[in-house]
């Protein structure tokens, strides 16, 4: 019984040893397999890079490896090698190998290097940072054209308020011309009234005179002030165009700024995906 026991559980094991160099060749990666019986190790493939110090064929098989674990406690375990160990750190992956009655007669080791993962998690950790760095500019640009676009339509207002306030403006400076003229016609009256009386009209002819040259000034007044206000509504005209082109640009800047900050969003969590990704390929 045992003497068959032994021959099924070295036809499996010598199975594996023979299509151990095929796994490997179907493994996209760099790695390192190794099969043994429950007491030593019957094969070690080296990968490219991936190479044990010592030829470990028939050594002994430690409990504390994967494989030695996976042997002795009958289902898969994994471990984390660290660079210091073979010079480049890998994943080891074991798992145990049965015969027909369930009894473990050996155990499978593949150990894959994980130089590639930690450059692509590098890559997806710089892309991720950069990626929200870069969004949490953006968002601050945002909300600076955001405010530049409130404060330019504050100023829009405020300019018509301003030339609101101008017309009202006008409406009295014609109220003033109304009464200059009116000022003048009596002053030209008073004047050929006090021609029409002699002696008796000078003392009203100087004020008549004094009433002619207050409508005088303040047409002329009302004429200076006409001008500046004139100049004023030209000045705010232009101001307000510019103000209309650069709400125009801000509009678009919110506007581009959103579409990008679509994109960086989706860009890291591209990069989260992608960190996790390599991360689960190879455990």
């Amino acid at each position: 019984m045992l003497s068959n026991e032994k021959s099924e559980s070295e036809i499996v094991l010598d199975f594996l040893v023979k299509l151990a160099p095929t796994l490997q060749k179907l493994i996209p990666l760099d790695c390192i397999i190794g099969i043994a019986d429950t007491e030593k190790f019957l094969c070690s493939i080296p990968g490219e890079k991936i190479r044990l110090p010592i030829n470990t064929i028939g050594t002994a098989i430690s409990e504390e490896v994967p494989i030695g674990k996976a042997i002795r406690s009958g289902k898969p375990e994994k471990m984390i090698a660290p660079k210091e160990a073979l010079g480049i750190s890998f994943q080891a992956t074991a798992i145990p190998i049965f015969d027909n009655q369930g009894m473990v007669i050996g155990g499978i080791g593949l150990g894959i290097g994980l130089e590639n993962r930690e450059i692509l998690i590098n890559n997806a950790n710089l892309v991720e940072t950069s990626s929200k760095q870069t969004l949490a500019t953006i968002e601050e640009l945002s909300a600076s054209a955001l405010q530049l676009s409130t404060q330019q339509s504050y100023l829009q207002n405020l300019a018509k308020e301003v030339t609101e306030q101008i017309r009202e403006t006008e409406k009295i400076i014609e109220l003033i011309r109304g009464i200059a003229h009116t000022s003048n016609i009596l002053g030209l009256n008073a004047s050929i009234e006090s021609a029409r009386a002699g002696e008796y009209g000078k003392g009203f002819s100087v004020v008549a005179t004094e009433i002619r040259k207050m409508a005088e000034n303040s047409s002329s007044a009302v004429k200076d002030v006409e001008n500046i206000l004139n100049k004023i509504k030209e000045k705010i005209k232009v101001i307000d165009e510019k103000i209309d082109e650069t709400s125009s640009i801000g509009r678009q800047q919110v506007a581009a700024t959103k579409e990008i900050t679509s994109t960086m969003e989706k860009l890291a969590e591209s990069a989260t995906n992608l960190k996790l990704a390599s991360s689960i390929v190879v455990g």
